[in-house]
């Protein structure tokens, strides 16, 4: 059996109904592409009872639990394709999706790609919030450009390059960002192609979505300051200035961009309980590493 174009890589960790949508609109590619869907040991039942029998989605599972990233690391390891794609499982995506980063990887040879993100939660202001929160940055419209900041959970990569230049990263299961900052500084070109869209699907209660914005923080930040000294880790602990810092950020981001104006005062009181959630968890990263958090990011 010949190698496929494109493998696409599925981390299962919300549930079986998400991942189930999640493959059923990957089933109606118009290219044919291998999907490797990797779950660890409490996600296995969910995982297999999502993935249709005869489908030829490949499951692998990992003992214990494992966080996103080390199953992300996983799968693409496995994958045989030459472009290897990472897609959220609360993610769905149209079938002309995999035609879309086939023909981006063609004009940007042994590049990192990443693609649009658009909401498809829904409109309560929790499910708003959240999205802006994660991905306004890589809301339509938008030109085709060089970026370092990618979508991890709509990114993908010359396989044979991020092996060579991130295997490392690969084997401990870092973080998306991380392998991105790794292949900016090796010179690999990373770009933004609005062409390769991708739907967040993902509901969450308000505190569900501030639990999760705690815990990507803390991991952030312990992932972050891993090799700093103590006292340098110390003093980034700063809660208080990470706030103003995220606050400043998100807001400053929506008000630029006339699509999002109107959602600031709405969601004001998510986006500071927010700020307040993800800089109380960056700074404990800091200050006392990840404590577990990576493995509860969802």
């Amino acid at each position: 059996m010949s190698d496929p174009a494109l493998s696409v890589v599925v981390a299962s960790v919300n549930g079986r109904e998400s991942l189930a949508r999640c493959l059923s609109s990957l089933a109606r590619s118009a290219e044919p592409i291998e999907v490797i869907v990797v779950a660890d040991a409490s996600a296995e039942q969910a995982a297999k009872q999502a993935i249709a029998e005869g489908s030829g989605i490949e499951l692998i599972c990992l003992e214990g639990r494992r966080a996103i990233p080390e199953l992300r690391s996983a799968g693409i390891r496995r994958a045989r394709g030459a472009v290897v794609a990472v897609l959220g499982d609360y993610y769905e995506v149209d079938a002309r999706w995999a035609s879309a980063v086939l023909a981006s990887h063609r004009r940007h040879p042994q590049a990192a790609i990443g693609g649009a993100v658009e909401n498809a939660s829904g409109d309560r202001l929790v499910d708003r919030a959240a999205y802006l929160c994660e991905y306004h940055r890589f809301m339509l419209p938008f030109a085709e450009h060089a970026s370092t900041m990618l979508p991890g959970p709509n990114a993908s990569y010359d396989r044979i390059v991020l092996a060579r230049e991130c295997s490392d990263l690969l084997d401990r299961g870092a973080w998306d960002h991380v392998l991105h900052e790794r292949l900016a500084a090796r010179g690999v070109r990373s770009w933004m192609d609005p062409s390769i869209v991708a739907f967040y699907t993902k509901r969450l209660t308000a505190a569900d979505f501030l639990m999760q914005r705690y815990r990507f923080g803390r991991s952030y930040g312990a992932a972050r300051i891993a090799a700093a000294p103590l006292a340098r880790r110390l003093s980034l602990a700063a809660a208080p200035a990470i706030v103003v810092l995220q606050l400043w950020r998100i807001t400053s981001l929506l008000l630029a961009d006339r699509r999002t104006r109107r959602w600031i005062l709405p969601c004001w009181p998510l986006f500071a309980l927010s700020a307040v959630a993800w800089s109380a968890g960056e700074a404990m990263g800091n200050a006392f590493g990840d404590g577990g958090a990576s493995l509860e990011v969802r």
